[in-house]
C-alpha cells in the first residue's frame, strides 16, 4: 500500500490546480478565438452587404432615372399625337356641325314650302266650302218659299178641309187636357198617401228609438257597475298574489346569495392552489427551455453564418438574373412601343385620308348638287347598291353555261370600275359619255355603245323615294 506524505499531497494538489487552470485558460482562449473569428466574419459580411446595398441603390437610381426619361419621352410623343388628333377632331366636328346646319336649313326650307302650300290649299278649300254652303242655303230658302206659296194656295182653295182640320185639332187638344188633368189628380192622390205613410213611419220610429235609448242606457250603467266591482276584486287578488310572490322571491334570492358565497370561497381556494402548481410547472418548463436554447444558440450562430453566406450568394445570382430579365423586358417594351408608334402613325394617316375623302365629297356636293346632302347621300348609296347588284348579276350570268357574252351584255348594264372617282360616277356629264372607254372587266368582243354614267334609280328604291318626296327631283335625272 502506497503512503503519501503531506508535502507530496500538497504538490499533487498544486499540480492538479495548475493543470485545471491551464485547461480553463485554454478553453477560454479557444472560445475567445472562435468568438473573434465569428465576429470578424460577421463584420466582413456586414461590410459586404452594405457595399452591395450601396451598389444596388445606385443602379436602382440609374434605372429609375432611365425609366423616367423613357416615360417623359413617351408622354411628349403622345402629347403631340393627341394635339394632332384633337385638331383633326375639332375640324371634323366643325365640318359635321356645318353640314348638319345646312341639312337643317334645307329641311326647314322644304317644310316651310310644304306648310305654305298646305295653308293655301286649306284657305282655298274653306273658301270653296263657304261658297257652296251659301249657295245651298239660298237654294233651300227659294224652294221653301215656292212650297209655302203652293201650300197656301191649296189651303185657300180647300176651305172645308181647313175647317175639318181645325175641329179635329180642337177635339184633340181637349182630349189631351182631360188626360193631363186625370193623370195630375192620380199623381196628387198618390203623393198624399205617401206623405201620410211617411208621417206614420216617422212617429213609430221615434217611439221605438226612445225606448231603445232608455234600455241601452240602463244596460251600459249596469255593465259599468259590474265592471267596477270586478276591477276592485281583481285589484285585491293581485295585491295578495304580489305579496306572496315577493316573499317567495326574497327567500329564493337569500338562498341563491348564500350558495354563491360558498361557491365563490371554494373557487378562490381551488384557484390559489391551481395557480401555485401552474406557476411552479411553468417555471420548470421555462428553465428547461432556457437551458435548451442556450445549448442551441451556439449551433444556430454557426448555421446562421453559413446560411447568410448562402443567401448573399443566392441574392447576388438572383440580382444578376433579374438585371438580365429587366434588360430583355426593356428591349421588348421599346420594340412594342415602336410598333405602337408606327400603328398610331398609320391610323392617323388613314384618318387624314378619310377626312380628305369627306372634304372632297362635301366640296363635290356643294359644287354639283347645290348643297343637298340628303339627296347626294341617297344617290351615292343608290349607285353603290346598283354597282354591287350589277356585279353579282354579272357573276351569276357568267356562271350559267347556257348564256353567251352577247346575252349577258343585253341584260346587264356595264359595271363601273371601283377606282373611278365620284365626279365621274355621281356627276354624270352627258357630254363625255360617248367617249368613255369600256370597263376593263368586260370582254372586248361584245358590242357596246355609249352608256349613261348617271346613277340610275333602281326599282327597289322607288317606294322610299316617293314616300320621302324626293322622286320628282331624282326621276328626271335617272331617266
Amino acid at each position: 500500500m502506497i503512503t503519501w506524505s503531506s508535502d507530496s499531497k500538497t504538490l499533487l494538489c498544486h499540480v492538479i490546480k495548475c493543470w485545471y487552470r491551464y485547461v480553463v485558460l485554454r478553453r477560454k482562449k479557444r472560445y475567445l478565438r472562435r468568438v473573434a473569428s465569428l465576429h470578424f466574419i460577421e463584420r466582413t459580411r456586414h461590410y459586404r452587404l452594405i457595399e452591395w446595398y450601396r451598389i444596388w441603390v445606385e443602379q436602382t437610381a440609374v434605372h429609375l432615372e432611365h425609366e423616367q426619361a423613357v416615360i417623359h419621352w413617351r408622354l411628349s410623343i403622345l402629347y403631340q399625337c393627341f394635339r394632332k388628333w384633337y385638331g383633326q377632331l375639332v375640324r371634323s366636328r366643325q365640318l359635321e356641325e356645318r353640314a348638319m346646319q345646312m341639312r337643317a336649313e334645307a329641311d326647314r326650307t322644304r317644310l316651310r314650302l310644304v306648310l305654305s302650300r298646305w295653308h293655301a290649299y286649306q284657305r282655298r278649300n274653306h273658301r270653296n266650302k263657304a261658297i257652296v254652303a251659301h249657295k245651298l242655303r239660298i237654294h233651300d230658302s227659294q224652294l221653301l218659299g215656292i212650297c209655302f206659296n203652293n201650300w197656301k194656295h191649296w189651303t185657300c182653295n180647300r176651305t172645308e178641309q181647313a175647317i175639318l182640320i181645325r175641329n179635329f185639332l180642337v177635339a184633340k187638344q181637349s182630349r189631351r187636357l182631360k188626360q193631363i188633368f186625370s193623370s195630375w189628380h192620380a199623381w196628387t192622390g198618390m203623393q198624399r198617401e205617401k206623405r201620410e205613410q211617411m208621417q206614420q213611419a216617422e212617429f213609430s220610429f221615434r217611439e221605438k228609438s226612445r225606448t231603445l235609448a232608455l234600455h241601452s242606457s240602463f244596460n251600459r250603467w249596469s255593465q259599468s257597475l259590474a265592471m267596477k266591482r270586478n276591477l276592485e276584486l281583481a285589484h285585491q287578488h293581485a295585491l295578495h298574489r304580489l305579496m306572496h310572490t315577493t316573499f317567495h322571491h326574497w327567500r329564493a334570492w337569500c338562498a341563491m346569495n348564500r350558495e354563491k358565497l360558498r361557491m365563490k370561497l371554494a373557487a378562490n381556494r381551488f384557484h390559489s392552489v391551481t395557480l401555485q402548481m401552474t406557476t411552479i410547472k411553468n417555471w420548470y418548463e421555462k428553465y428547461k427551455e432556457s437551458c435548451r436554447l442556450r445549448k442551441l444558440g451556439q449551433i444556430a450562430l454557426y448555421r446562421w453564418s453559413l446560411c447568410l453566406q448562402a443567401q448573399v450568394w443566392t441574392a447576388w445570382r438572383l440580382w444578376v438574373k433579374q438585371k438580365k430579365e429587366k434588360r430583355s423586358r426593356q428591349e421588348f417594351a421599346i420594340h412594342r412601343f415602336r410598333e405602337y408608334l408606327a400603328k398610331e402613325a398609320f391610323a392617323t394617316l388613314i384618318r387624314a385620308a378619310m377626312l380628305e375623302r369627306q372634304r372632297t365629297q362635301i366640296e363635290f356636293c356643294h359644287r354639283f348638287w347645290d348643297s343637298d346632302f340628303r339627296t347626294f347621300h341617297l344617290a351615292l348609296n343608290a349607285s353603290r347598291h346598283w354597282r354591287f347588284w350589277t356585279r353579282r348579276r354579272v357573276q351569276h350570268f357568267a356562271t350559267q353555261s347556257h348564256l353567251t357574252p352577247h346575252s349577258v351584255s343585253r341584260q346587264v348594264t356595264v359595271e363601273l370600275d371601283d377606282n373611278m372617282s365620284l365626279s365621274i360616277t355621281c356627276h354624270g356629264n352627258p357630254s363625255n359619255e360617248a367617249e368613255t372607254p369600256i370597263a376593263p372587266n368586260v370582254p372586248n368582243n361584245v358590242p357596246y355603245g355609249a352608256f349613261d354614267l348617271q346613277p340610275a334609280c333602281p326599282d327597289f328604291l322607288l317606294p322610299d323615294l316617293e314616300a320621302q318626296g324626293i322622286l320628282p327631283t331624282i326621276q328626271p335625272e335617272a331617266h
